[in-house]
């Protein structure tokens, strides 16, 4: 059993101002010509020229929370400079691919980290390469990039002659869909090494470096814990050390989704007549869940889930989530097969697992994300740089002009 808790507030997201919009913002700063929405406050940025653009996502990070966790004259807070929303689910996943595709979600199908394969009929966990319920290990590599590669940023940028500006990643290990050029890092201090020495490099680039520390802090201890507020703080004394040394740098700052901590966690396998109705076990993410269900027992299952939970969880039917636009549009064929029948998406703290007969434990978390609470979608825009000082050297205001050739006016 579980406790009702209080209904949160929603943001829906806006996928002119969101993640999507920065990915396009990128394929435009590099050249490639797109006709999705640009960022304006970004484009304005990228055009006094810097050398290098780095482009950083700080999982996790929303707007309240970097408000809660850093004082008003630090880096980050001094430079924000508008919103965005994340996408939906908001996770790691959906947000990282739309952002790496500039594609909606609807059109890359990488909802989150459970994704339903109807080829295998299991879930699978698409960044362990595993059945998602029972932890054994699929027998191809990189399963769901085989099934459904998306066609990234990356790709279109690499595939142009001789482009002016290079593109590069900086990812943990098993970060999918990056660049040609990319480079792996074990912790932040390395990656703030590797930032270093990438600016340092001869040539215009664009950088987009994905650094998961603080959701891992926050799913571990909580959105407003000490652990997370100390690695907030880590990355602003790396980011104005880095802004420093850099120089001739921009850095424009997001997220790819808040989190949220979470009170109730709903054990699916403790209603049975709920799992009864069930075709495939349920996929997607614990706030926004995907559910399968036997042709004749949808009204079943419908009247049941409302009935228990209907405080927290608002469901509904896959033609709602697509017709209402909350995936965006350009959906790929198999979008129907991914989201099943119904989608159950939180409205209040609350998670939602599942565990299978002879499955592995589901993963408890403090906090979590894939919701619509304005925790997990609004996110910072935050943009800050140093221009290279010219290595031209001004004539004292006391002493005759000089034209060229260095000889005194008359």
């Amino acid at each position: 059993m579980y406790m009702n808790n209080t209904k949160i507030a929603s943001a829906r997201p806006r996928y002119t101002k969101s993640t999507l919009a920065l990915g396009a913002s990128v394929l435009d700063y590099c050249g490639v010509k797109t006709k999705l929405p640009k960022l304006g406050r970004v484009r304005s940025a990228l055009k006094k020229n810097y050398k290098n653009v780095v482009f950083l996502i700080l999982d996790g990070l929303n707007t309240l929370s970097l408000q809660e966790l850093l004082p008003a004259d630090s880096l980050l807070r001094k430079n924000l400079k508008g919103s965005l929303t994340s996408v939906f689910p908001s996770t790691t996943a959906c947000g990282l691919t739309t952002l790496f595709t500039a594609g909606y979600p609807a059109a890359n199908g990488w909802l989150g980290q459970k994704m339903y394969i109807e080829q295998l009929d299991k879930v699978i966990d698409i960044y362990k390469n595993t059945c998602a319920y029972t932890g054994v290990s699929l027998k191809d590599d990189d399963y769901y990039e085989s099934y459904l590669p998306p066609a990234t940023i990356f790709s279109q940028i690499e595939a142009m002659q001789k482009p002016q500006i290079k593109i590069h990643t900086l990812t943990p290990q098993k970060t999918r869909n990056i660049a040609e050029n990319n480079y792996y890092y074990s912790d932040m201090a390395e990656m703030y090494t590797v930032l270093n020495k990438m600016t340092r490099q001869n040539g215009r680039k664009a950088i987009i470096a994905y650094a998961p520390h603080l959701s891992k802090a926050m799913s571990t201890h909580g959105t407003a814990s000490g652990q997370a507020e100390a690695v907030l703080q880590e990355h602003e004394l790396y980011l104005a050390e880095l802004m420093e040394k850099a120089g001739d740098t921009l850095f424009i700052v997001s997220s790819g989704h808040g989190m949220i901590n979470i009170q109730n966690n709903i054990h699916l396998e403790d209603y049975p007549e709920i799992c009864a109705t069930f075709n495939r076990p349920p996929s997607v993410c614990s706030r926004a869940i995907s559910f399968g269900i036997n042709k004749l027992s949808r009204k079943q299952f419908a009247r049941l889930f409302n009935h228990h939970f209907s405080t927290d969880f608002k469901l509904y039917t896959a033609k709602q989530i697509v017709a209402g636009g909350l995936l965006g549009k350009d959906a790929c064929p198999c979008l129907d097969l991914l989201i099943g029948d119904f989608i159950a998406v939180a409205k209040a703290n609350s998670a939602m697992h599942y565990k299978t007969p002879k499955g592995v434990e589901p993963k408890i978390t403090i906090a979590s994300s894939g919701g619509l609470s304005k925790q997990e979608m609004l996110l910072p825009l935050i943009i800050f740089g140093k221009k290279k000082k010219s290595s031209k050297k001004k004539a004292p205001q006391n002493s005759p002009s000089l034209r060229r050739g260095g000889k005194p006016k008359a």
